[in-house]
């Protein structure tokens, strides 16, 4: 649980916002790079509040931004408080939105909630400072670990957070979405890598946000479990400015409306002309959503009907929820044979504690001719070599079994799994 004074103080520097709109002056004496042209405003490689060195954070002003307005602020809380590299994901795109970028040093993934909480205090501070701010729209970004942090942040103070984007991972417990059910003024923009181990869960939050009556896209990219490229990172951004448009929390532009629901729809045409038709149909019924009474939205209605008619497109769906099928229920797999090897009194061997994991079932299938099943293996085989590498063995460590952490370890390295092969776009393909 977060301690109470932390509560408290996220709370208090929140008010501080609102209640002050905190005109802005950013400091001549802040350390910041040489101007890049692709980044015409501000940007502020490293600096901290009342020099609190532990909470350190880059931020990101726009070219455009006017102290006479109120500016919206994304927040970004990196796993490995890698903050310059979190930020610069999101600056171009905040730069054209208008938005500020403010990104922490401290925050962290597996481990103590608090962290993050502190690191949001120390960012919320600093831009009731340092810019007027609009508290009706707060975002956070969080990867992984810090995704399911944004959600522990977002119920300390609803109102003012307009939306979320949550990459390689969702809510930190079933149940937590509901906290905005039924609210149209909050979005949510989640994407998982399509060899990440938590593709799974970031796929099936669809259907929780769809229940729970909250604006969403869900979407995938290229990748394992990582932030998505600038370039979705830039989707995740304008597709929030326009959910503000339609959710009420700033004036409707309705050119930008239109023009970012036409960019969709091109996109979803294209994903759609090579063979992806399952990511194609996902933005064209996001489109139809969010564009209800407009008209690029009854085009992406009739084009989401269309595709989803498509027997092979149905066929295709129906062997990826038999494949996620098995994804949800593996980590209950693994942890049962990790307690096997944890009980035995010397580390069992390699190539047995990879069998018992049904290791190499799974490398025969991302060898074979079936491309859900191999996609899905290599997810499996991505939480294997995670928990392997990582979780399991700081689990041993810490109660004295060394040397059955060193066994872990040598297994995950002995997992050596093919990069994925391109596929021709001759038909439908599998995420």
């Amino acid at each position: 649980m977060i301690a109470a004074h932390a509560r408290r103080a996220l709370r208090s520097r929140l008010r501080a916002c609102v209640a002050a709109g905190a005109m802005a002056v950013i400091p001549g004496t802040t350390a910041a790079r040489a101007q890049d042209p692709a980044l015409p405003g501000r940007l502020i490689e490293r600096t901290t509040v009342r020099g609190d060195t532990a909470q350190a954070f880059a931020a990101y002003v726009p070219a455009s931004y006017d102290p006479s307005r109120r500016a919206p602020v994304l927040f970004v809380l990196d796993p490995r408080g890698r903050a310059l590299s979190a930020l610069h994901l999101f600056a171009a795109a905040a730069e054209r939105a208008g938005w500020v970028v403010v990104s922490s040093y401290a925050a962290q993934s597996d481990g103590a909630e608090e962290p993050n909480v502190v690191a949001m205090n120390t960012m919320l501070d600093w831009v009731q400072r340092e810019v007027r701010v609009d508290s009706r729209r707060l975002y956070l970004a969080g990867m992984s670990g810090t995704a399911r942090a944004a959600w522990i942040i977002l119920q300390q103070f609803r109102p003012n957070i307009a939306g979320i984007i949550a990459a390689g991972a969702t809510v930190p417990m079933a149940g937590t979405e509901a906290v905005v059910a039924g609210d149209a003024s909050f979005a949510v923009y989640a994407i998982a890598g399509t060899t990440d181990f938590n593709y799974e869960e970031v796929r099936s939050f669809d259907d929780r946000l769809a229940a729970a009556n909250v604006p969403r896209r869900v979407s995938w990219f290229d990748g394992p479990h990582m932030w998505p490229p600038a370039a979705d990172c830039a989707r995740a951004v304008a597709w929030l400015e326009r959910r503000a448009m339609l959710g009420g929390r700033r004036p409707v532009d309705s050119a930008y409306v239109r023009d970012g629901l036409r960019a969709d729809l091109a996109r979803a045409d294209s994903l759609d002309r090579a063979g992806l038709w399952d990511a194609a149909e996902v933005i064209a019924a996001s489109v139809a959503r969010d564009g209800a009474g407009w008209a690029q939205g009854d085009s992406a209605r009739i084009r989401a009907e269309a595709w989803r008619a498509r027997p092979a497109l149905r066929a295709l769906r129906d062997a990826t929820r038999k494949a996620l099928d098995k994804e949800r229920g593996q980590q209950a797999e693994i942890e049962r044979v990790l307690a096997w090897e944890r009980a035995e009194a010397t580390p069992p061997d390699v190539r047995d504690l990879l069998k018992r994991l049904d290791v190499p079932a799974l490398l025969r299938a991302v060898a074979g001719p079936d491309s859900v099943a191999g996609m899905s293996a290599r997810r499996r085989l991505a939480r294997t070599q995670t928990m392997l590498a990582f979780y399991a063995p700081r689990e041993r460590e810490l109660s004295g079994q060394t040397a059955h952490a060193a066994r872990l370890r040598e297994a995950a390295a002995a997992i050596t799994v093919p990069p994925v092969a391109p596929v021709a776009a001759s038909g439908p393909r599998s995420p």
